[in-house]
């Protein structure tokens, strides 16, 4: 929990890494947006709708070093 006691997820100070060194806002890192089921129904129709999970993976080392939850930053890579 955050100081302020609500369970906000928090940046940590340093950004994960791949193992080549890539963090998320590099160009070599891709996002994969995790939908749910019906999520997945409304993708298939057109329909933009907010994914349930950011996954990002290095598309040089294949590695998926970081994932969020956190709908602020999901906004920026969907």
């Amino acid at each position: 929990m955050s100081a302020s006691g609500q369970g906000d997820e928090v940046e940590p100070s340093e950004p994960a890494r791949c193992e080549c060194g890539h963090d998320r806002d590099h160009f070599m890192v891709s996002p994969e947006p995790q939908y749910s089921g019906l999520d997945w129904f409304w993708v298939l129709f057109g329909i933009t709708t907010v994914p349930r999970e950011i996954q990002f993976r290095c598309r040089r080392c294949k590695v998926c070093f970081d994932r969020t939850q956190d709908e602020r930053i999901m906004k920026r890579f969907v």
